[in-house]
């Protein structure tokens, strides 16, 4: 897939703003303090049974590290950030299993070499404008399986991110966070054979499952 210039760009201060991620010296892994949602999205790659799974937007590599505990046999972390990247890679050097694991520092929609039965969207598409653009480079994987967890549009969460987008401007910094509806999702996902399975609402997130249909192939 060709990436524009202007997308190289927007992708760019996506990173920037997340490199913060990336400090600190490399943290053991806690797996009772993951958030109710990414051990969701490890569960459900669990319980499905696959062998390999892609995390964009891998941060510090949490879920990276979850799924090699559950018996994953491969991950790829994909991430804007190259502080994230760095992170991800000596924590699962020191916590994990390394020649399991590949990392890609870059767009996902970039990495057309990625073959996974899974992706994990988790907190990522609220980051990127592009909605079908990020879902489409599952689809076209023939991914079996996909996570997303994505905030809820609820009032509170609407007027958070409508402040942060503010603040952001004031400071001039060009990332802003993005509310994609639930039905946008659906659609393109619906249309392209994937079924719902599980949906989980929290207070400010909400996880869905979406898995291939198989008949429908």
């Amino acid at each position: 897939m060709v990436i524009t210039e202007e997308a190289k760009i927007r992708d760019q201060h996506i990173g920037k703003f997340f490199n913060s991620q990336g400090n600190g010296e490399p943290k053991s892994p806690d797996f009772d303090k993951l958030p109710a949602s990414a051990k969701l999205h490890i569960k459900s790659f669990k319980d499905a049974n696959v062998e390999n799974s892609v995390d964009v937007g891998c941060g510090a590599g949490d879920i990276l590290l979850g799924l090699q505990e559950t018996g994953i046999k491969m991950v790829y972390g994909v991430d804007l950030s190259p502080k994230s990247i760095t992170m991800a890679k000596l924590r699962i050097e020191k916590f994990g299993k390394i020649d399991n694991a590949e990392f890609y520092e870059g767009s996902f929609v970039d990495m057309d070499s990625i073959q996974a039965e899974s992706v994990s969207y988790h907190k990522t598409l609220c980051c990127h404008p592009d909605l079908e653009l990020m879902l489409n480079q599952a689809i076209n994987m023939n991914t079996r399986i996909i996570a997303i967890t994505v905030p809820r549009r609820r009032i509170f969460v609407k007027l958070g991110l409508t402040i942060c987008s503010g603040l952001l401007k004031i400071i001039r910094n060009k990332y802003r966070p993005h509310l994609h509806r639930e039905e946008k999702i659906d659609s393109i996902l619906s249309n392209s054979g994937y079924m719902k399975t599980v949906t989980k609402k929290y207070r400010i997130w909400q996880t869905s499952i979406y898995e291939k249909n198989l008949k429908s192939t």
